[in-house]
């Protein structure tokens, strides 16, 4: 099996960020789970948070969620949004420890993450992981990583700021892990997919027709749906796209340069970040033919 070594300081790099932003897909995303600025020495187990991971890769919360999904729905992550914890299970596979003393560098990075239902699994898993090694890691593992106290175990202290945790996210569900994530998903505002590609389909027929609509393009219309509540209504997007219609150069009326072929707008290139601003501000409306 083949191996690269990868600088997880590469997010922060000046010429990396100045390249042309990652759209949101599952794929980019979870390399960037693997590789971001946030892990620690303990493999695939940090603190983040969805605004916080969102920012970093240009993309907006919501946009995030959708994607995150995907790679949760895989069983590739884990995650406790309200802990802001994320666990990669795999990661210890391909992150060997290679001696002892690596296990007993876990320890600081241990005890910075809050405690919560995914600290026990991750527990669990990685302790079962490294029994595999030998008595000189269990020992390490077991000096360095202490099991999470649990509820029954807690100090009194413990237990009113859970209580009062629980008063102020009296919705939030404990069952698993990754519910927490499915719960802020579903509570989003719902974009009318279906509707918004019916009026395109209504309004431009002259535009390639719709056939598919996966992430990231599901992606790109939830936010531009959320981003103002203003477009939260089919009478905005009918309102867009008569805009569109105003265009030429969009709807493909003015003659490609070197001969070829007239360019044609699609939904999915309409509503790109780096497109949508654009389209209405209408600088795409003074294309003039060649």
């Amino acid at each position: 099996m083949r191996y690269r070594t990868l600088d997880v300081r590469i997010w922060g790099d000046e010429k990396f960020r100045s390249l042309s932003p990652i759209p949101p897909s599952g794929k980019a995303l979870f390399l960037y789970l693997l590789t971001n600025s946030n892990t620690t020495s303990i493999p695939g187990l940090y603190r983040a948070g969805a605004a916080g991971m969102a920012e970093e890769l240009g993309w907006t919360t919501e946009g995030f969620l959708e994607v995150f999904r995907e790679v949760l729905d895989q069983g590739l992550a884990m995650a406790d949004l309200d802990s802001r914890v994320v666990f990669i299970p795999n990661a210890i596979k391909y992150n060997k420890p290679q001696s002892p003393n690596v296990i007993k560098s876990w320890a600081s990075h241990w005890d910075e993450i809050p405690e919560c239902k995914l600290k026990n699994l991750a527990y669990e898993k990685l302790k079962a992981f490294i029994e595999g090694f030998g008595e000189g890691f269990i020992a390490a593992f077991v000096k360095a990583i202490h099991k999470p106290i649990s509820k029954a175990m807690a100090n009194q202290e413990q237990e009113q700021e859970q209580e009062q945790k629980q008063e102020r996210v009296s919705s939030r569900r404990e069952d698993i892990p990754t519910t927490d994530i499915q719960d802020k998903i579903k509570n989003q505002n719902s974009c009318p997919h279906k509707e918004i590609i019916a009026l395109y389909h209504e309004i431009l027929p002259m535009c390639p027709l719709v056939r598919s609509w996966g992430s990231p393009r599901r992606s790109y219309l939830k936010s531009r749906w959320r981003e103002e509540p203003a477009r939260q209504n089919l009478g905005w997007w009918r309102g867009f796209f008569e805009h569109v219609k105003k265009s030429d150069f969009l709807i493909g009326n003015v003659p490609g340069r070197d001969g070829n072929d007239p360019f044609l707008a699609d939904l999915e290139w309409l509503i790109r970040p780096s497109k949508f601003a654009r389209v209405i501000e209408g600088k795409y409306h003074k294309v003039q033919p060649c």
